[in-house]
């Protein structure tokens, strides 16, 4: 082989991308298996996974897995993902880059706001955290916007809600 044209070869996304990508790879693969056999990942207001795509550039930062599910009202919406094989939520809040590409994210003109959503797969949380941001999730979602800001009082969730 010629020593110029192996110079221009690049190495695959795969062989650069280290442990990330085999975590990522490993995510895929649950998403996939619960999607084949029935399995609501994304809990019971989503339905089943009908499709998913790796590597949604147009999504990115969020866009290594980009999922397609029916809401409740049974209207298939996007559900961009980001996957990283570390904690991205700490006691602290939310690290600063995963929080800088959710808000770049849902600015883009793909990401329709009124139905499409974005998800973390990270490594597992503390029980703390999780706690605190299952808290939080939930009190998002039955709280009017405007109205979350005054009725987030306590300080560990304050802290993380603050991250945001």
């Amino acid at each position: 082989m010629d020593s110029n044209k192996k110079k221009d070869e690049q190495p695959s996304l795969k062989s650069a991308s280290g442990a990330g990508f085999t975590f990522e790879d490993k995510v895929a693969a649950v998403l996939l298996c619960e999607m084949l056999t029935g399995v609501l990942s994304l809990g019971t207001i989503f339905g089943i996974i009908q499709k998913l795509e790796r590597q949604a550039g147009d999504w990115e930062p969020f866009g290594d897995l980009l999922l397609k599910v029916p809401n409740s009202e049974g209207a298939l919406v996007n559900c961009g993902g980001s996957v990283k094989s570390n904690r991205q939520i700490s006691v602290n809040g939310c690290n600063e880059e995963l929080c800088a590409g959710l808000w770049k994210t849902m600015a883009k003109p793909v990401f329709a706001a009124e139905s499409d959503f974005l998800f973390i797969a990270c490594a597992p949380l503390s029980p703390a955290v999780s706690d605190h941001l299952n808290r939080l999730c939930r009190q998002a979602g039955q709280i009017e916007p405007a109205r979350l800001d005054e009725k987030v009082v306590h300080a560990n969730i304050r802290k993380i809600y603050n991250s945001f």
